[in-house]
């Protein structure tokens, strides 16, 4: 009696730290997963914004190498044309649709980098009239801002970002105010656009790949 007790207390007690080995085998798996998850999403994700390139349209010497603007108003406010614009100071920033004055008949403007961009900063006014605009990089939509329904005039930095191209173009999606003949519509003040990081496209690799191996491992 005493060796069959002693023999199932010890088959007992094997079990027990084999299941002990196994869960701890198990959370030592997890753990690993967690932490080659962990890496793969870093790679992928560390291609996000480096370079900078920049377009102060108030300021054309204050435009970075190789960025080309086309399309453009003149530069408000200007002497002839003090309207309120915010409170911007003179000559600070270009219309997208210029007054009729300077001969800008179209609702967009073009802004073309040199390389790439991933995403944008656009400074821009949200006036009294309507300064809703569409952003497309490439042809492609990035999106729209829609403007703000109240009289207030204030400036404010929206974000953009999609498929990674060159040539930006912003169309205002205004339908014309009463003023837009002498003051034009939608104001921008400057853009800042977001290029790849150096070796973005090699970390992008390796993330692909090690979340391609952790696929094949039934790890995701």
């Amino acid at each position: 009696m005493n060796w069959m007790w002693e023999h199932r207390c010890l088959s007992g007690m094997c079990a027990e730290n084999s299941k002990l080995i196994q869960d701890f085998i198990a959370k030592g798996g997890i753990v690993m997963r967690g932490i080659l998850v962990t890496v793969a999403v870093l790679c992928m994700v560390t291609s996000a914004q480096a370079g900078l390139l920049s377009a102060d349209l108030g300021n054309p010497d204050v435009v970075s190498s190789g960025v080309i603007l086309s399309g453009w108003g003149e530069a408000e406010p200007s002497a002839a044309h003090l309207g309120g614009y915010g409170g911007a100071a003179l000559e600070s920033a270009r219309m997208v649709w210029g007054n009729q004055a300077s001969g800008d008949l179209t609702s967009m403007a073009f802004v073309a980098f040199p390389s790439n961009i991933l995403s944008l900063d656009i400074r821009h006014l949200d006036g009294i009239a309507d300064d809703s605009f569409t952003v497309k990089v490439d042809g492609v939509l990035w999106g729209t801002y829609v403007t703000d329904p109240s009289a207030s005039e204030y400036w404010l930095t929206s974000t953009f970002a999609g498929a990674p191209g060159k040539v930006l173009e912003i169309n205002s999606l205004s339908a014309g105010w009463w003023g837009a003949a002498e003051y034009g519509t939608l104001a921008i003040d400057k853009i800042d656009g977001y290029t790849p990081a150096p070796g973005a496209i090699l970390l992008v690799t390796l993330g692909t790949g090690l979340v391609g191996y952790l696929r094949r491992r039934h790890v995701l």
